[in-house]
């Protein structure tokens, strides 16, 4: 990934605490040692983190809301302005609801994306009695998901589901604990 003696910079997004996302952090670590700097983007709330060193940049939002549509709107709000105004020579989205952002800024600067798949995220069981909250993140799913190049997730079973929806098999990159 690095290429002469201009370091590469990765930014990952999450929504959850960086520190319990133990996937976005081994990825992160793959980064690092493929020679790139990697930063984690996720937010601040409660006692996340406390205490707590990361060993790699970390970026954190103070959330006004910590639930929810605004949540939501928040957070992705904030996450493209860091993203577009901050400098970064790949872009790693961790699940649907950083993907929006991500494939904006990343179409904007012209930025390779990741999308790492957690979940099938459409089908959590949060959201299937909530029709417009499901209507709102298929609408971003299909709007984004068929123009992705580079997609993982977790499992055969939703590599699957995805492609039966968008003819796009995403490569699956199991998340075992590490022995």
């Amino acid at each position: 990934m690095q290429t002469g003696a201009h370091k590469q910079f990765v930014a990952f997004s999450v929504t959850n605490c960086i520190c319990h996302d133990r996937r976005v952090q081994k990825m992160a670590s793959v980064a690092e040692e493929l020679g790139c700097e990697a930063t984690i983007i996720g937010r601040r709330g409660g006692k996340c983190c406390e205490g707590e060193h990361m060993p790699f940049r970390t970026k954190r939002f103070r959330m006004i809301f910590n639930k929810g549509f605004l949540f939501y709107q928040f957070f992705n709000i904030r996450l493209f302005f860091s993203l577009l105004f901050d400098k970064y020579d790949m872009l790693v989205a961790n699940d649907l609801d950083t993907l929006l952002p991500n494939y904006l800024v990343s179409k904007i600067r012209k930025t390779p994306l990741v999308y790492d798949s957690h979940e099938y995220f459409t089908g959590v069981p949060e959201i299937q009695n909530k029709p417009f909250v499901k209507w709102v993140w298929k609408t971003i799913e299909r709007s984004v998901f068929p123009h992705l190049q580079n997609i993982l997730t977790v499992s055969d079973p939703i590599a699957e589901k995805y492609s039966e929806e968008y003819g796009i098999r995403p490569v699956t990159v199991r998340n075992c604990a590490e022995s």
